[in-house]
């Protein structure tokens, strides 16, 4: 019993401390602005009122691209200025 306890106390332990670990780890590591640039997300999705097209905004490395898609497949064509 006494074994079983300790053995389950040092998993517990181990639990406790491998989180804190790697938090310093990715507290200590440099980021930067290409880390935070390069992540393309879209936003400022707009339909038309009378044809199944739609067009959003997306942000690649820190571009704005205008895309728009038409139905039925509703693939993403990338507009051009």
């Amino acid at each position: 019993m006494r074994i079983a306890t300790i053995a389950l106390l040092t998993v517990v332990v181990a639990a406790l401390a491998a989180p804190s670990t790697v938090v310093s780890q990715v507290l200590d590591a440099p980021v930067t602005v290409e880390q935070v640039l390069s992540p393309a997300f879209p936003y400022n999705l707009v339909s038309a009122r009378t044809v199944d097209t739609i067009a959003w905004i997306e942000n690649d490395r820190g571009r704005r691209n205008v895309y728009t898609a038409a139905a039925p497949d509703f693939k993403g064509n990338y507009i051009r200025f």
